[in-house]
């Protein structure tokens, strides 16, 4: 509602019946002459101004405050037609003297018209304005009061509004609003389109390790580059912190199905993304996950698709990209939201068996589930001599029944919860070495290993967190190992590697697992402040098939050697694998062969008597 600049009353809106020729009572007015008015008005130019107009449309007084807002003078406007400062309303075609017409009722002395139209001045330009007109009798003349009130900074900050509701501030792209809008006048016109929702792979990990500034700076160069290869009618928008939506409306010349244009467009973005990024020093890469849907109505002409559900299935199918280990695409189908509703559950259940998380026994919550650690027994491939354990998470859903990591972990990854996940298992690993130390001797000397997300490894706080679990447990950091995969490093290595020194300070012991899988970079290793290789199971597994395998572990041995580094291997199976990889020069392994993962309960009979994998290696000395 708006209101009069001289009394602050509200007062009709023209946004409210702009073009109407609806009137408003209004109280008799206090009879007083044009001067007052023109004294009252002048004190607040240019928001408004009053002309004073005889019936027949001359004007007959003109206040300083009009001559501002006009840029006319007083004596080279009086006695010419009003028209020459104001146009008509749309809506008006009475006919008669031209103030008459703005009235679709009979005068009547106190009523009030109000209207928005353009305004003239003397400079041959128009600006938007909103006039209020009121007839009234003044020494026996019929005389038109038009205050006029120059909206240009009003339509400017409605203008501004408009940009903000609809625009992104930080990147000036059309936002999520802007894209549903489009999305929704193709629709009305029966418009065939398709919609990609692009994520950017591992940019929340880039952001928070790098910095905000290099987030921002990293998205405007990744767009720059994405409008390279958009077609003129192309509707790129920003939907969330690293999630754009992409509608395709025109299906071109070599595009003979929607289908064609999507796959087209998902190519032309692939090959976009070939070459790094040069940010700050830097050159980073970086991978999306894309989530295709379409609406073609002449292939579904039942559906009646609308943009709210069409964005839903391409983010659906983006996210089971991303799951799925991104850098790919992906169309949506029926299947995926029935599996994004048992990961949303699968997220809810999680969290509320982090709240419930304890060390105490499981009758304190069964509702919520149970988090808790697997231990795996680690030995020493000589001697079989038990030297540590690697603590696994496992998660007992109070409906599902056990977990598997690979459902749970990865989750926890999306849905930010793997630091608190990580955290977990940390504090009951370490906690748990340090009570089986008090009981048993034989652990005084054991060391258990635990092994670190990217995302863990990326957070700033990490160290400050390990040193005070130390600190609350009472564990010599050199009792801890953590494990660290290639692919974590390689993401921000200047970042990671300043954590890692943080963390060999407080006396951790690290490994580089999975080593052999990733990046491999032989030149950057001897820089990393890692204690041991770990290598994947993967070349375990083919050792037997494959004597290239078994070369690429003796080789990774050697240079564990070269380096001083232990290594250990993992998945071993076989009583074959075990006497090979002792003669490769592995120093300590892990499997099914040897053990499978404990629960804690179980773990103490190895302190009491002989360890079940004993009779692998020969007779025990005395």
């Amino acid at each position: 509602m708006l209101k009069d600049a001289a009394t602050g009353s509200p007062k009709a809106s023209a946004l409210d019946d702009r073009d109407s020729h609806a009137t408003q009572a209004v109280a008799p007015p206090v009879p007083r002459s044009p001067a007052a008015d023109h004294a009252i008005l002048d004190h607040h130019p240019p928001v408004a101004c009053i002309i004073d107009v005889e019936a027949d449309g001359k004007i007959v007084s003109f206040s300083s405050a009009a001559e501002a807002l006009f840029g006319f003078r007083r004596a080279e406007i009086l006695g010419r037609p009003v028209s020459d400062l104001i146009g008509s309303p749309p809506a008006v075609h009475h006919n008669g003297p031209l103030m008459a017409r703005y009235f679709a009722s009979p005068r009547r002395h106190g009523h009030l018209h109000q209207s928005e139209i353009l305004a003239f001045h003397a400079l041959n330009r128009v600006f938007p304005a909103e006039i209020v007109i009121a007839e009234r009798c003044l020494e026996g003349r019929d005389l038109f009061s038009v205050s006029v009130r120059d909206l240009t900074e009003r339509r400017a900050y409605e203008q501004r509004l408009q940009e903000l509701a609809y625009q992104d501030p930080q990147t000036g792209l059309p936002n999520r609003a802007a894209l549903l809008e489009q999305m929704k006048r193709l629709l009305a016109g029966q418009q065939p389109i398709v919609l990609l929702v692009i994520d950017i792979d591992r940019y929340r990990m880039l952001k928070n390790s790098l910095g905000h500034d290099i987030g921002h700076r990293i998205l405007i160069a990744f767009i720059e580059r994405i409008r390279k290869i958009l077609a003129p009618r192309d509707f790129l928008a920003r939907l969330y912190s690293d999630d754009f939506g992409l509608v395709i409306e025109q299906v071109g010349s070599q595009d003979a199905t929607i289908a064609a244009a999507a796959t087209r467009r998902v190519e032309a973005i692939t090959e976009a993304l070939q070459q790094p990024f040069p940010i700050d020093g830097r050159e980073l890469r970086l991978g999306v996950s894309i989530g295709i849907t379409q609406a073609d109505p002449d292939a579904m002409p039942k559906a009646n698709p609308d943009g709210e559900s069409l964005l839903r299935d391409a983010e659906i199918a983006a996210y089971q990209v991303r799951r799925a280990g991104g850098a790919a695409h992906g169309w949506f189908n029926s299947a995926m939201r029935a599996r994004l509703v048992e990961v949303q559950e699968t997220e809810h259940d999680l969290r509320r068996a982090l709240d419930h998380d304890t060390d105490a026994p499981r009758a304190l919550a069964p509702e919520a589930g149970l988090l808790w650690n697997a231990y795996q027994p680690i030995v020493d491939l000589s001697s079989g001599h038990l030297v540590g354990f690697e603590a696994l998470m496992r998660w007992t859903h109070p409906r599902r029944g056990t977990i598997p990591p690979g459902i749970a972990i990865p989750i926890a990854e999306e849905t930010g919860l793997i630091d608190a996940v990580g955290g977990s298992v940390l504090r009951r690993a370490c906690t748990q070495l340090m009570a089986w130390t008090r009981c048993y001797p034989a652990a005084a000397e054991l060391f258990v290993a635990v092994n670190l997300s990217p995302r863990q490894l990326a957070n700033p706080q990490l160290a400050e967190d390990i040193a005070t679990l130390l600190g609350d447990t009472g564990l010599p950091g050199s009792r801890l190992k953590l494990e660290i995969t290639e692919s974590a490093l390689m993401t921000n290595p200047d970042a990671a590697l300043e954590m890692l020194h943080r963390l060999k300070a407080l006396g951790v012991r690290l490994s580089l697992d999975d080593f052999g899988t990733g990046y491999s970079a032989f030149s950057y290793l001897h820089q990393l402040p890692v204690d041991s290789l770990k290598i994947d199971r993967s070349f375990v597994d083919a050792m037997s098939n494959r004597s290239g395998n078994r070369e690429i572990i003796r080789v990774i041995a050697d240079l564990g050697r070269a380096l001083g580094l232990g290594v250990i291997v993992e998945g071993i199976e076989t009583t074959h694998e075990l006497a090979a990889l002792d003669g490769l020069g592995c120093h300590c392994g892990q499997g099914y062969l040897l053990a499978h993962p404990l629960p804690a309960e179980q773990v103490t009979a190895l302190f009491k008597g002989p360890a079940p994998w004993a009779p692998l290696f020969g007779p025990q000395p005395a």
